[in-house]
């Protein structure tokens, strides 16, 4: 493919265009996405929150969540084994990751549960 461009004085240079720029711009493409994706995902130190501990909502859509005094709400993701030893309501502090997701068609604030424990005197 052969390119003509004017120059100054009303010219003209032709510039031929090697015929291999999309596989060039395809490999980098791919060379940037990969090297974004292998890197190391970002890990949070856990978060210890102190509350109580209720289940919300209506069955199937009920939900375990801790209410802190300062009125935040968080919905605990457990294993099939904490939510078993888990009576309600009851005031615990909980230790784990915070994330964003859905509850209910809404945002809400999750802790992937580490470990509940008993709940520091006042």
């Amino acid at each position: 493919m052969t390119v003509h461009t004017k120059l100054y004085a009303g010219k003209y240079s032709s510039v031929r265009l090697a015929h291999g720029i999309a596989p060039v711009l395809i490999l980098l493409a791919v060379v940037l996405l990969s090297a974004s994706c292998a890197s190391t995902p970002y890990r949070v130190q856990p978060m210890v929150a102190q509350g109580t501990i209720t289940v919300r909502g209506n069955e199937p859509f009920t939900a375990v969540i801790l209410q802190t005094t300062s009125r935040n709400h968080y919905i605990l993701t457990l294993s099939p084994e904490m939510r078993a030893r888990l009576i309600t309501p009851s005031i615990r502090k909980v230790t784990g990751y915070l994330y964003l997701d859905q509850w209910n068609g809404r945002d809400f604030a999750h802790l992937d549960v580490i470990r509940i424990e008993p709940a520091d005197p006042i």
